[in-house]
């Protein structure tokens, strides 16, 4: 039996299973705030929608990311993650 794994939306809150969502994880060894999908690093993560241009802007534009990963995100980590979000 296969199983679902669903997550949530951290701008839209909608539940969509894990492979719909981009994952962003606060590395707990390094500190780094980076694009997580094939699952590398562990820490704290969260979850925005692949297909909504709408909540990547938003994820990105607002302090959101920063204060769930309880990390820093500097203006290049920005650009950089907004370049591979959009890809």
């Amino acid at each position: 039996m296969n199983k679902k794994f669903l997550r949530q939306c951290i701008i839209c809150k909608e539940i969509k299973d894990k492979a719909e969502l981009h994952r962003i994880t606060r590395d707990y060894k390094t500190g780094n705030i980076m694009l997580n999908n094939k699952n590398e690093y562990q820490g704290r993560s969260v979850y925005i929608c692949k297909n909504s241009s709408c909540c990547i802007e938003k994820a990105l534009k607002g302090n959101k990311i920063k204060q769930i990963l309880k990390g820093e995100l500097s203006e290049t980590k920005r650009d950089e993650l907004c370049n591979l979000l959009k890809k």
